[in-house]
């Protein structure tokens, strides 16, 4: 059941915010969304204002007032499927987060994303550094399940490089509890 879910509830979440696209736009067919046409309108104060379609393509993120503002959504250049889902609010990354591979599986999510105030961090080369964010993840195998969760921080994207921090359980294929372990 639980393979079935996660599937199920990413493809929900994908038909409702391309539902909620209510412009019909047109672009470049060699852009992973070959159906969009960037709209990256400049308001009369020269602030961004409405879809933008950005890095060659891969990005449609919506702005108001020169900041992200709605549903954010970044395609694979390799494959052209989703590679990340979210929202922002007020220029800040806000809810749950969605981060595919490749084939369209999940691979882990993200929520409770916060700046990071008071941690820090000593990297393996023995520089302390203050990561720019916090945040809450989980990953998850290729069948679905669960895999570890727990405390991340990172600088500028996730999905680049982060650090545990903190208590993190660790799950077997089969979505089993094995092993709570501090992470620093």
């Amino acid at each position: 059941m639980k393979t079935f879910l996660l599937p199920f509830i990413a493809g929900c979440f994908l038909l409702i915010s391309f539902g909620s696209n209510s412009q019909e736009l047109k672009g470049k067919p060699d852009s992973p969304n070959p159906n969009k046409t960037p709209s990256n309108q400049l308001d009369s104060l020269g602030m961004k204002q409405g879809l933008w379609i950005e890095k060659n393509g891969a990005v449609e993120v919506y702005y108001r007032n020169n900041l992200r503002e709605g549903v954010y959504r970044s395609y694979s250049l390799k494959s052209k499927s989703l590679a990340v889902f979210g929202e922002y609010s007020m220029g800040k990354p806000v809810g749950k987060w969605y981060f595919f591979n490749d084939e369209g599986q999940l691979l882990f999510t993200e929520e409770r994303i916060e700046e990071n105030t008071s941690t820090i961090w000593e990297r393996e080369d023995g520089v302390k550094i203050k990561p720019k964010f916090t945040s809450y993840v989980k990953m998850f195998y290729p069948n679905g399940n669960l895999q570890a969760e727990g405390q991340a921080l990172y600088e500028d994207e996730i999905q680049v490089d982060f650090y545990k921090t903190g208590i993190w359980q660790y799950y077997d294929r089969n979505g089993i509890l094995s092993e709570k372990k501090v992470e620093h």
